[in-house]
């Protein structure tokens, strides 16, 4: 559910849901004179697909069905998946407390809640070559201390929600879709702004930012029907953080484009399609070696030293 968090002339702070709450009407497959939308349920069990599942079929269609359609039990989990989920949390605290004009977590702190996550994985845990869990500890406490000392970690505004999810329909032909939303703020001309959180192992090109880009396309264009009267999404921000012994937190803005939701509503349409065709082909590659159904894949690349490896 979207909150709106506001100042009190007082100072304190205060949680309102928003008043017009077009939540109920996009929940229920869009506004009463807008078409119905087919549901995956049947699928997938869910009665709406979300961009994480976009990406993961765009991934490996295969693992898309391993996951949502079989619902199979994962043979292990990726270290970077909960490392990122993790470091997601431990930013999503700062910007609370922000919020709440109350002072920021120390690094240890943020660190240590990291670290419980890392460790408390209720599967087995992969960890990459030359990983271990003391090392992911130290890159931790390394990119919480750089975020916490960078500029970017302030946002320029008020914040109106924090980790919350809004869901909505974006086409007649694909299903209610709903976004995780990291962060939305609204500056002091009125204008919001969506900010979404990306731990990465290199820092980010322009073209990695464009291809980025329709994730937070669909967040703009699900939030301005929610947020209706609260603002208008006028620019979209990733803020990278890399996984390095220096880390460097930088803050890519991008402009929402009117033409930008026609990509990604291509996309979701595409996707949509192939899920609801039964088509789910394998493609091998690098997401092989983190895959957590690599092992039941007949068509996965395996591990150096895995069974069955030629």
């Amino acid at each position: 559910m979207i909150s709106i968090h506001s100042s009190t002339a007082n100072g304190s702070l205060q949680h309102e849901a928003h008043a017009r709450n077009p939540r109920q009407a996009l929940q229920a497959g869009g506004s009463p004179s807008a078409p119905p939308c087919p549901s995956p349920e049947a699928i997938t069990g869910k009665s709406y697909i979300s961009w994480s599942q976009v990406s993961s079929y765009q991934l490996c269609p295969k693992a898309f069905e391993f996951k949502y359609v079989l619902r199979a039990e994962p043979a292990m989990v990726s270290s970077s998946l909960v490392f990122g989920t993790a470091f997601h949390d431990a930013v999503a605290r700062v910007s609370q407390a922000d919020l709440e004009g109350a002072p920021r977590p120390s690094t240890e702190e943020l660190a240590s809640g990291v670290a419980q996550q890392l460790r408390a994985s209720s599967v087995p845990l992969q960890l990459a070559k030359g990983e271990s869990l003391e090392s992911l500890d130290a890159l931790a406490s390394r990119m919480l201390s750089a975020y916490l000392a960078s500029p970017e970690s302030h946002v320029q505004g008020t914040s109106i929600c924090i980790e919350d999810v809004v869901r909505g329909v974006v086409h007649p032909s694909v299903p209610l879709v709903e976004a995780r939303v990291d962060h939305v703020y609204q500056r002091t001309e009125g204008s919001l702004i969506v900010r979404d959180v990306k731990t990465t192992r290199t820092k980010w090109s322009d073209e990695k930012v464009s291809e980025s880009c329709p994730q937070l396309q669909l967040y703009a264009m699900l939030l301005d029907r929610e947020l209706d009267g609260v603002g208008k999404v006028e620019s979209l921000e990733f803020l990278t953080v890399t996984k390095a012994a220096k880390p460097v937190v930088r803050l890519h803005q991008v402009p929402v484009a009117k033409d930008g939701s026609r990509n990604m509503v291509d996309q979701l349409q595409q996707v949509w399609h192939g899920i609801e065709s039964g088509v789910f082909p394998a493609r091998p590659g690098w997401p092989c070696k983190s895959c957590p159904f690599n092992d039941r894949c007949p068509a996965a690349i395996k591990p150096a030293g895995a069974s069955g490896e030629p």
